[in-house]
């Protein structure tokens, strides 16, 4: 009985570190943090982040990079499993942070942020071998830091760069500016620009009607605040967020794939929905839109069609006092994968659920609800990313905050399909 327990859809993979959960950490440093998870061939598990490493008497935050085995162990031929630097070499003392790794082929691309001394964070990437080691033909020495298309010293804030990849090989990239207001210069203004490079780094000067970036411009008496960027698979372009002033709704705006905005998605191609919070956008066939997020205190899955109007596929659920779904992922079956988090009396306690097309929760997930809760033990955590391996097995990205003042992060894995036969 116990053995048919482990394999069913929803219950943690006990092969897998622990019991089904693996503590991160990084070996040569301090302070990790864990962003984002990506899958590459034979099992092997990146994780994005950033950790502070000791540089002379001071401590300095480099983008750190872990390479897991589908056991949860390092990954030596990648380095020994970690990877840690800056993505300007001519600089020490100024931070750096990974978002999200892409895996192109036998490459492997970082996308985060490198801060500069106002501070503000400026888009930056490098493209490493497999061996972990830096591939000389990407920009200078394997690395690129976006050069800021207006004076630098008119922006102030930090914000991380939303990045994606087009079918073309093309990264398209979106990041906040922020600076004050000319007539309340206690006031500050934000929005997000827009802009792209080649595969090798090189900035794309025929996007956005040969500018290489533009200005995303939300309503009069408005301010932007970006929160993602997706590509949908006929390369369009999708950026998200909120916007705040006159009135408060999730926004999205949608681009053609050169960097156009695109009049036929919601109106003049902006969409708003008023009390929605998107926190994430997955692009379904038929450019249709799967947003995730919150409504409330309930969290939200809704479809959309290609136009931005309504579909019919709708969820909200309450868990607990009030939840948020962080990210989703469509699998082939058309099913639902959802990891976020819920308020639970004075704790926050992450989750993962799975949806049927029906837009309900899976009865044959989760031991009979559709959703499940698993972490360290902390009173703060969440399940902040997801990913689903060839054979179907379910890894969630989670952060745990305890007493200590850093955050713990952790892997779990879980079981993704019953066998048949198996109750």
């Amino acid at each position: 009985m116990t053995k048919r327990m482990i394999i069913k859809a929803g219950n943690l993979d006990t092969t897998f570190g622990k019991g089904g959960k693996k503590k991160l950490k990084f070996n040569f440093g301090s302070a990790y943090h864990a962003n984002s998870l990506t899958l590459a061939s034979e099992g092997r598990i990146f994780i994005a982040g950033d950790v502070e490493q000791p540089s002379g008497d001071d401590l300095q935050q480099n983008f750190a990079i872990t390479c897991l085995n589908q056991k949860g162990e390092p990954y030596l031929p990648f380095n020994n499993g970690y990877m840690a630097d800056r993505f300007n070499p001519d600089d020490a003392r100024l931070a750096s942070a990974c978002q999200r790794i892409f895996i192109t082929g036998s490459k492997v691309v970082l996308a985060g942020v490198f801060t500069n001394d106002r501070p503000t964070d400026v888009p930056a990437f490098a493209r490493l071998n497999m061996n972990g080691r830096y591939d000389e033909g990407f920009g200078r020495g394997g690395r690129y830091v976006y050069k800021l298309p207006y004076d630098p010293s008119s922006s102030v804030g930090a914000s991380p760069t939303s990045v994606d990849r087009q079918s073309t090989g093309h990264f398209v990239f979106a990041f906040e500016h922020v600076w004050h207001d000319l007539v309340a210069p206690h006031a500050l203004n934000s929005t997000a620009v827009l802009a792209r490079i080649s595969q090798d780094a090189k900035l794309d000067n025929n996007f956005a009607r040969g500018n290489g970036h533009l200005t995303i411009k939300p309503a009069p008496g408005h301010n932007f605040r970006k929160k993602g960027l997706i590509i949908q698979n006929d390369d369009r372009i999708l950026v998200f967020g909120e916007l705040s002033g006159e009135s408060s709704d999730a926004v999205i705006y949608r681009f053609t794939a050169d960097g156009e905005i695109d009049p036929s998605f919601g109106t003049e191609g902006e969409l708003r929905k008023p009390d929605w919070n998107i926190t994430s956008i997955v692009a379904l066939p038929g450019d249709r839109l799967l947003c995730a997020g919150s409504r409330g205190d309930q969290a939200l899955l809704a479809r959309l069609k290609a136009d931005g109007s309504d579909d019919t596929f709708r969820s909200e659920v309450k868990i607990h006092d009030r939840c948020v779904w962080l990210k989703a992922l469509q699998q082939p079956d058309n099913t639902t994968l959802v990891v976020g988090y819920a308020e639970k009396n004075l704790d926050v306690v992450p989750l993962l659920a799975r949806f049927l097309d029906s837009a309900e929760l899976d009865p044959n997930f989760g031991e009979g609800q559709g959703w499940v809760s698993d972490g360290m033990g902390n009173t703060l955590e969440r399940a902040i990313d997801l990913a689903v391996d060839d054979i179907g097995r379910i890894l969630v990205l989670g952060k745990s905050q305890g007493l200590s003042p850093y955050a713990d992060f952790f892997l779990l894995r879980y079981q993704g399909r019953t066998p048949k036969g198996a109750q």
